[in-house]
């Protein structure tokens, strides 16, 4: 056990060492010299190099910081019921916007149907005058033809027969009128 004792001195060395030291140093601040050799503590007649220790944040008591916190924890409870109304509004806005914006969808679906509507019952009427249009020409060459063949019946049962002004060759095209407009 002899390593036992030894020990035991160098630990006592030790310790006196740091008493001896943490002395020497209580003299040598009474006297000056440890802000000479160590300018960053300073003295009371030159600034010191380092700005002071900011203070804490709360140096009140418990009750006064708990209710500090409680007063924060409350205004950020106003301030996300404030947030939480404010989305609801919007919301509420975006489903009114989202709803008339449905709506003008199915308006302009109908609208594009009745447009469509439109342009087949005009592409049929227009094909219904074509149509009627080459009926009325046939009907025309044919009535021509047995109006010619009258008079030439008559010139040779009476005679001849004053010349009677000849009908147009073609029959005018028929141009609607627009309506709703009183033109």
């Amino acid at each position: 056990m002899p390593w036992r004792g030894g020990n035991k001195r160098i630990g006592s060395r030790r310790a006196g060492a740091g008493l001896g030291l943490a002395a020497a140093l209580f003299l040598l601040a009474g006297s000056g010299c440890v802000t000479t050799m160590f300018p960053f503590l300073g003295n009371g007649t030159e600034p010191p190099i380092l700005p002071p220790p900011a203070p804490t944040p709360y140096p009140e008591t418990f009750g006064v910081q708990m209710s500090r916190m409680l007063e924060q924890i409350h205004k950020l409870e106003d301030e996300r019921k404030t947030l939480t109304n404010r989305i609801q509004r919007q919301d509420l806005a975006l489903g009114e916007k989202d709803q008339l914006l449905n709506q003008s969808a199915a308006e302009l679906e109908k609208s594009l149907e009745t447009l469509a509507k439109t342009r087949r019952d005009l592409e049929e009427n227009r094909d219904e005058l074509t149509r009627a249009r080459l009926k009325l020409e046939q009907l025309e060459k044919s009535d021509r033809a047995a109006f010619q063949s009258i008079l030439e019946s008559l010139e040779k049962i009476g005679g001849p027969v004053p010349k009677i002004p000849d009908l147009p060759s073609k029959v005018p095209e028929f141009v609607p009128k627009k309506s709703g407009g009183g033109n």
